[in-house]
């Protein structure tokens, strides 16, 4: 690796390989949920949003939810 660089004429970049871009991709793809989450889960939507956990299991008390494809 070292050689690899010494090799290269000086101001140039390597390009990175398609572990390095997918690293990249996903990091900032983590990074924009980190901030997006906290703060949709702060509106008064993300207030009344169902918890991932609880789709479709019904609560005592209350009907089971519907399909919403009618049955077809």
């Amino acid at each position: 690796a070292l050689g690899a660089r010494a090799a290269a004429a000086p101001g140039t970049r390597r390009r990175a390989g398609a572990g390095g871009q997918v690293a990249l991709l996903a990091s900032g793809a983590l990074l924009v949920a980190l901030v997006t989450v906290p703060g949709l889960a702060a509106t008064e939507a993300g207030a009344h949003a169902v918890p991932h956990g609880s789709h479709g299991s019904p609560s005592p008390g209350l009907p089971a939810e519907q399909s919403h494809h009618g049955g077809h």
